[in-house]
């Protein structure tokens, strides 16, 4: 493949990923909005409230702070000759930020929808009992769905400035 057919793909490309990165946020937040409601029409417990949509919000948070990085944090690979130390200290905090998502998800899906029997030491899913488990993995798959779309958007990114196409 020559530079003239490989400059003429890479726009179409970025545009495609960048619609998936917007489309595993989308599902991410589907995914949390399904759970919430299918325990509001089912009058399952434990309910969902409000403070089970924050690890959504954190994450968006962090995936906001991604997209706005400037372009110069992802330049040389995050450390090289030009190097800028504001940007990448922006973008260090936003996946620590998105990161602490996943484990905030995690956390809530295991102290709500997991629970010890008393009769024994292993835990067991509360759907046993007649309600539902599919909360908790929502949650953790609403997070993992938008670190995947930051991700997507970080890796567009520095194949743009790899091939110089902003």
């Amino acid at each position: 493949m020559d530079d003239d057919e490989s400059s003429s793909v890479w726009p179409k490309n970025r545009s495609v990923i960048m619609m998936c990165a917007g489309g595993l946020f989308a599902v991410g937040w589907f995914l949390l909005i399904d759970a919430m409601v299918m325990q509001a029409s089912r009058n399952l417990k434990p309910s969902m409230g409000a403070r089970h949509v924050l690890p959504g919000l954190v994450a968006t948070i962090g995936f906001v702070m991604i997209v706005c990085t400037p372009r110069t944090a992802f330049a040389d690979g995050l450390y090289g000759a030009t190097h800028n130390s504001c940007a990448q200290t922006w973008l260090f905090i936003a996946f620590i930020v998105i990161m602490s998502s996943l484990s905030m998800a995690g956390w809530m899906s295991v102290s709500t929808f997991l629970q010890v029997s008393p009769q024994s030491s292993v835990p067991n899913v509360v759907a046993e009992r007649g309600n539902s488990e599919w909360p908790g993995v929502a949650l953790i798959l609403q997070a993992l769905a938008i670190i995947s779309a930051a991700m997507l958007v970080v890796n567009v990114r520095m194949m743009a400035l790899a091939s110089e196409q902003f």
